[in-house]
């Protein structure tokens, strides 16, 4: 088995941003991230790359019922996220990059809490 090196960051903005400025079409990047989203690497994969990958794949997401609880990937359908969405989660991306990199251990810690959190009002009904 041949072990690839991951993606860089810099890897993942740059296929962002063309799909936001609508260089390349969204298919294409989904198809671009989801054999990466399951590589077996040669060294560990940085954390916020890898969930930049699996939110890149779901760029081609499109409606599959009036009513949006149906969704699948690509055409047919209008897509979930609009152009200002794609713009707005890459900005959001990158700030949690500049987060994790401030401080890995405490970014990690934040989101364990936060997902408990969710996970107790999930249980409690709220």
């Amino acid at each position: 088995m041949v072990l690839i090196a991951p993606p860089s960051r810099a890897d993942v903005d740059e296929h962002w941003q063309a799909v936001a400025r609508g260089e390349i079409a969204r298919e294409t990047v989904s198809a671009w991230a989801e054999p990466l989203m399951f590589a077996e690497y040669g060294t560990e994969p940085d954390l916020l790359v890898m969930q930049a990958l699996q939110y890149l794949h779901g760029l081609d997401m499109t409606y599959r019922s009036d009513d949006g609880r149906l969704v699948g990937h690509g055409p047919p359908g209008a897509y979930v996220r609009n152009q200002d969405d794609i713009w707005s989660e890459l900005h959001e991306w990158r700030r949690r990059c500049r987060d994790y990199d401030a401080d890995p251990a405490g970014w990690v810690a934040a989101q364990r809490r936060d997902a408990m959190a969710e996970i107790q009002r999930e249980r409690k009904g709220t």
